[in-house]
């Protein structure tokens, strides 16, 4: 079995103000097995849960994307590089005058 389902994504600034918003599709592929139903996304690697019911199966996919994209998102954000504040760029200015 295989559903899409859409996940918007926020972003907000410090203050709290939301300044990204992209609606986002990852398809889930539910297998089921003697044992349950395992729930991958094949574009999330790692994102990974199970359930006992396709309808526990779909909260459990749905939470567990929540979190694996929470966390690589949170990640992100702390492996980028932080700005240079004004004061510290220098810079080389060429004049030409005629």
């Amino acid at each position: 079995y295989m559903i899409e389902d859409s996940s918007p994504l926020l972003i907000y600034n410090k203050r709290g103000e939301l300044f990204y918003f992209k609606e986002i599709i990852y398809p889930a592929v539910f297998l089921q097995e003697d044992d349950g139903i395992t729930i991958t996304f094949p574009h999330l690697p790692g994102c990974i849960s199970c359930a006992d019911s396709f309808e526990e199966a779909y909260d459990m996919a749905k939470e567990a994307m929540e979190l694996f994209l929470e966390d690589y998102i949170s990640n992100l954000f702390e492996s980028t590089t932080k700005p240079s504040k004004l004061k510290d760029i220098k810079m080389n200015v060429l004049l030409l005058l005629n």
